[in-house]
């Protein structure tokens, strides 16, 4: 550890009451302590790397909270400082990459309750229900270009939309599901230098109230892909990388486990951990099919990155 006065090298000095890691140089006596990524916090570099791994692991907050010995409070004040953040770095650092082929998509859940719920009890639409968070992803590199959360509608469409523009350069192909407002944004936010499709799925949902049918996704009877502006080749339409990224979302986010009690209960809190989570998805993470991080593989980057790395540049991006 380099003292912050002389920039020499500095050697343990014992930890602070809160279990903090102090330091010591000796060319010029001074003390102090382990610097931390998350301004404010007490909590070590070290038990708030563990924790924060715990929660990108599907760990529960209250399972984290039991196996550190940390407050839930203490848990969330880190990751909502951490995913903000992180959520910053990489809206500054995605810009203007080259890519070829780009999968976008929306995937559903919710904050405190469902939508219907929330109607139902009259509660305010902009703090509980249904959320949703739109995507895109990099076909080759599995790098995840960037994402915004909101609802379901054209509104937030457009600002999806105004954030891959940014992201990507030159004239990509991008494929996206049959959602209405895709049609015309996507082609006048590029001003139609784009090649653009659409694969469109149509479901049957078998009728019953049997557990086998609540619970079941429905049957896929006909998909159809079509061309909505510019040249697409038929064999390379399709969402099914997207469609892999959501599931791994599901695995490695609690909150989007279906059936449980572990969904959000705050909007700030939940689009917190999903900016933590798709930049540890795209510097920390090894993607089993590329090899190494999509950062790396898009050449973001040299090296796949530590949690230390990712926490302590995204504070100071």
């Amino acid at each position: 550890m380099q003292c912050p006065t002389c920039s020499k090298n500095a050697g343990k000095f014992g930890k602070t009451r809160d279990g903090i890691q102090r330091f010591r140089c000796a060319p010029c006596k001074k003390s102090f302590c382990e610097p931390h990524a998350l301004a404010g916090k007490q909590t070590s570099m070290k038990d708030t790397v563990q924790v924060l791994k715990m929660l990108l692991e599907g760990v529960s907050v209250r399972a984290a909270s039991r196996l550190t010995g940390l407050d839930k409070n203490t848990i969330l004040g880190l990751m909502v400082q951490a995913g903000e953040s992180c959520r910053r770095f990489m809206e500054a650092t995605i810009r203007n990459q080259t890519v070829a082929m780009v999968e976008c998509d929306e995937q559903w859940a919710f904050v405190g309750c469902k939508r219907k719920t929330a109607l139902k009890l009259g509660r305010d639409e902009s703090i509980v229900g249904d959320r949703y968070v739109f995507t895109a992803i990099d076909r080759d590199s599995k790098l995840l270009l960037c994402w915004h959360p909101g609802q379901r509608n054209s509104t937030d469409t457009w600002a999806f939309a105004d954030k891959l523009r940014l992201a990507v350069a030159g004239r990509p192909t991008i494929n996206t599901d049959g959602f209405t407002s895709y049609t015309h944004i996507i082609p006048y936010t590029f001003n139609n230098e784009v090649d653009y499709a659409q694969v469109i799925k149509h479901f049957q949902t078998a009728g019953g109230h049997s557990a086998a049918v609540r619970y079941s996704p429905g049957s896929i009877t006909s998909v159809e892909k079509k061309i909505v502006c510019g040249n697409v080749d038929e064999f390379q339409m399709g969402t099914s990388r997207m469609e892999r990224f959501n599931l791994t979302t599901r695995m490695q986010v609690r909150r989007y486990t279906r059936l449980t009690n572990a969904h959000s209960k705050k909007t700030r809190n939940h689009d917190a951990m999903l900016g933590l989570y798709f930049a540890w998805y795209n510097w920390v993470r090894v993607h089993s099919t590329v090899k190494t991080t999509p950062a790396v593989k898009a050449g973001l980057t040299d090296e796949a990155w530590t949690m230390e790395r990712l926490l302590i540049t995204a504070a100071a991006a």
